[in-house]
């Protein structure tokens, strides 16, 4: 009898949950899936076209999948007990092998988390459409400074032959650009990507950002580059993007160079805001810390105010640029940051580049990120 009222209760608590989750779903549905680090998940609008071929069916599923109580618990859960097994076995074949890796959960390289070698063949239709869009624009304002700086990392080279992608040759091949307006941050062995990278983040650490500003500082500027007042290792320890399966088994310490930014005032989507919080890793009081917690994260636009006469700067970039902004904006009048993955849906409308750079005085303008960058339709002016 007793055990019989326990599985009532279970079952009724289990039905309140998915209840609960639906009713979420329905009509208080989350923005943001934090665990993943992306927009959350939502139904689509219910019509008959939509049902007819399942769109709105496979929304619902997606949208449960997120927004339902408990969901990101069970995933971590569950990519935990995977991640658990996989890294003793990860090990020894590393040992084994002196080669890549693969895993469901990830590919690995010498201990570090790594994204697949790419092949150029299949690129070459999308960085033609780049490059056609990018000449479209460079045409038509005549009288903007235009900069490219293409970044190198995992995917643009072979750490076992040390063969290289091509894709930044490819691409700058067809860019009506001069060379002088063109640069690429190189990566050319396992041991410069081991120093300049996270191990389980996509992105650049402080030491390969600090060495891409100067080298975008150069490209842009004559200004001598900000020097760091010190290194801060922070203690704290983060999964970043690659480990997101992996149950937080491989992290990375959250460490930043320390540098006296000139004065400056940002506004973060229209609000008057800082962006980032290196102050407060620095002060202790950042708990949490991630890439994007720490140097600020894809914001549709940031605004760098100096109040110093000079060129004002657009900046179009993804999350790459995020570790420099406030260095590049140190050396320009205003520097317009703009992510066009998230411009729309910020604000409700798309971003018009021609209309951008006039009612700005925008003066010169830098194109600056990794390989998905020049693939990625959104990314196109």
């Amino acid at each position: 009898m007793k055990s019989k009222r326990i599985d009532i209760i279970f079952s009724l608590l289990l039905m309140l949950i998915l209840l609960t989750g639906l009713l979420t779903t329905l009509f208080r549905p989350r923005d943001i899936n934090a665990y993943e680090n992306r927009y959350a998940e939502k139904i689509s609008k219910l019509t008959g076209a939509s049902y007819a071929d399942g769109s709105f069916q496979d929304s619902m599923e997606k949208a449960l999948s997120d927004q339902v109580q408990l969901a990101q618990l069970a995933k971590k859960t569950y990519n935990f007990s995977k991640a658990f097994a996989t890294v003793p076995v990860v090990n020894a074949l590393e040992d084994w092998t002196q080669n890549y890796v693969y895993t469901s959960e990830g590919t690995f390289y010498n201990g570090k988390i790594v994204y697949g070698f790419s092949n150029l063949e299949t690129l070459k239709p999308w960085l033609t459409q780049k490059a056609e869009n990018l000449n479209a624009a460079f045409a038509a304002h005549s009288d903007i400074e235009f900069y490219v700086y293409y970044i190198e990392k995992d995917t643009d080279i072979n750490f076992v032959t040390g063969e290289k992608l091509g894709a930044s040759q490819f691409i700058f091949s067809k860019l009506n650009l001069d060379d002088a307006h063109k640069s690429i941050y190189e990566i050319n062995s396992f041991e410069e990507f081991d120093e300049r990278f996270y191990d389980t983040d996509h992105h650049w650490n402080y030491i390969g950002s600090y060495e891409g500003y100067k080298e975008v500082l150069s490209l842009i500027s004559d200004d001598e580059p900000l020097e760091p007042t010190g290194v801060f290792h922070s203690g704290l320890r983060f999964a970043g993007s690659k480990a997101m399966a992996l149950g937080k088994l491989f992290t990375d310490e959250m460490s930043i160079y320390r540098f006296n930014y000139p004065p400056m005032t940002i506004q973060v989507n229209g609000n008057e805001s800082d962006y980032g919080h290196q102050k407060e890793l620095l002060s202790g009081e950042l708990g949490a810390v991630s890439y994007g917690a720490v140097y600020g994260d894809d914001e549709a636009e940031v605004i760098f105010d100096t109040g110093k006469d000079g060129d004002n700067i657009l900046i179009i970039g993804e999350s790459y640029d995020n570790a420099i902004l406030k260095l590049i904006a140190g050396h320009f009048a205003k520097t317009y940051s703009i992510d066009l993955r998230h411009y729309e849906v910020t604000f409700g409308e798309k971003f018009n580049f021609n209309e951008y750079v006039r009612q700005h005085g925008i003066t010169k303008v830098l194109l600056i990120g990794n390989v998905d960058y020049f693939l990625m339709s959104e990314f196109m002016i």
